[in-house]
């Protein structure tokens, strides 16, 4: 009979430990979501702040368990993380291998008030002068230069243990 008891009492343990684990996977999947974002904000290769402050996390209850998504609001984000035109096409080392971008195929012209001729220097642009005067900036696009699938892929097994450590620490506790 004693064998039952216990074993009643071991049941007893798992079940408080199926409640808990959503919860405790919910809060070790905020956190690494958190790392994810921070890391790649600082992997943001531009020395504005405007695409650092646009890269957010979420995380989730859902049917099926937690889902974490960390994502960017800046409409030009996906052409850092890509690159564009040619100049992508032929450098878009470090993306995700599960993507095939479509580039385009010829360059364009971008108007002198979108920045200063030294910020576009910096970028690489061509600069279009009439008469001594900046009329544009051309291009034939950008390289990749990718921060949120590294952001999420250099860290993928330190993510995984540490969900790991989490959930086996709150079975432990549970099985006091």
């Amino acid at each position: 009979m004693s064998d039952l008891v216990g074993l009643k009492k071991l049941l007893d343990k798992l079940d408080a430990v199926s409640e808990n684990a959503q919860d405790v996977l919910f809060k070790s999947m905020k956190k690494a979501a958190g790392f994810v974002k921070d890391d790649a904000r600082l992997r943001v290769p531009f020395k504005t702040g405007d695409l650092r402050r646009r890269i957010h996390d979420k995380t989730e209850k859902t049917e099926d368990g937690v889902q974490s998504i960390v994502s960017v609001s800046s409409e030009y984000g996906a052409y850092v993380e890509f690159g564009t035109g040619p100049r992508g096409e032929e450098n878009h080392e470090g993306i995700s291998p599960e993507l095939n971008p479509h580039y385009s195929q010829t360059g364009w012209m971008i108007p002198a008030s979108a920045m200063s001729e030294k910020d576009a220097e910096e970028y690489g642009l061509g600069i279009a002068k009439k008469d001594g005067r900046v009329i544009g900036f051309y291009t034939k696009g950008m390289p990749a230069r990718p921060f949120m699938y590294p952001a999420l892929k250099d860290n993928e097994d330190q993510i995984n243990k540490n969900i790991a450590k989490d959930l086996k620490k709150a079975i432990k506790e549970a099985a006091k």
